[in-house]
């Protein structure tokens, strides 16, 4: 039987506790019924109901994993219109104008294939086949432009599809206000997922939220939300 670990966390940035207003990110990590599913969002801060937002946006993922149990393969674009969707459908009464977010996420399906995707800032790194990727590097074009769910065209979104995978998979995914430098994210993801490995009695969600409570906060006042998915297929 394959064994699976998922953890996630989302941490109210010092910013917004000092200024009174919400937190604006939103994680799910969830198992159900051989679906895996991880999705981190970030509400746009220009936008008066954005933590309305990036929750809805993490349950329309949730939501269309499960419409697609049987396979998404051929069919990823119209995964992410159906994601687009049912948000549109979850935000109402508020328009789209006022709740826009960001979008990370990864599926595991139940035929073995694993889907990532990602719609604005933030970063998804994986580990597949020996090799540590990052799924999308922000062009410097963009300055402090971001994609948002609001306003999003299909080729806004960059995706992944692992066909099939039969080789221990792990992911980290995280939102913009967790700052790892390019330089060192090879050395960040060995770390992170040896302390996953050594977790004793502390699940992978504690360990997060321990991760995200150490961070220096002088190098980001901001929202903080980090989720993670290992499936090591080589047991049992």
């Amino acid at each position: 039987m394959n064994e699976c670990v998922i953890g996630g966390y989302s941490l109210r940035g010092t910013s917004h506790i000092a200024n009174g207003l919400p937190k604006q990110d939103y994680v799910i990590v969830k198992r159900r019924r051989g679906l895996v599913v991880c999705v981190v969002a970030d509400g746009l801060g220009s936008h008066r109901n954005s933590a309305i937002g990036s929750k809805c946006v993490c349950e329309a993922v949730l939501t269309a994993a499960n419409l697609f149990r049987r396979g998404i393969t051929g069919r990823e674009q119209v995964f992410l219109q159906m994601v687009s969707s049912i948000w549109n459908c979850m935000i109402y009464p508020y328009s789209t104008g006022e709740c826009g977010s960001t979008c990370l996420l990864a599926v595991r399906f139940p035929d073995g294939d694993i889907f990532i995707a990602q719609l604005g800032d933030g970063a998804i790194a994986y580990e597949y086949d020996g090799k540590i990727e990052i799924l999308s590097v922000k062009d410097d074009d963009f300055f402090n432009l971001t994609q948002s769910i609001h306003s999003s065209q299909i080729s806004d979104w960059k995706w992944k599809l692992f066909r099939n995978v039969r080789e221990p998979f792990r992911l980290y995914m995280h939102t913009d206000g967790v700052n790892i430098r390019s330089d060192r994210a090879e050395e960040f993801f060995h770390a992170f997922f040896d302390e996953i490995d050594s977790r004793k009695n502390r699940s992978a969600s504690e360990i997060i939220r321990g991760m995200l409570l150490d961070i220096d906060k002088s190098t980001s006042d901001d929202d903080m939300s980090f989720a993670c998915m290992t499936i090591n297929t080589s047991r049992g």
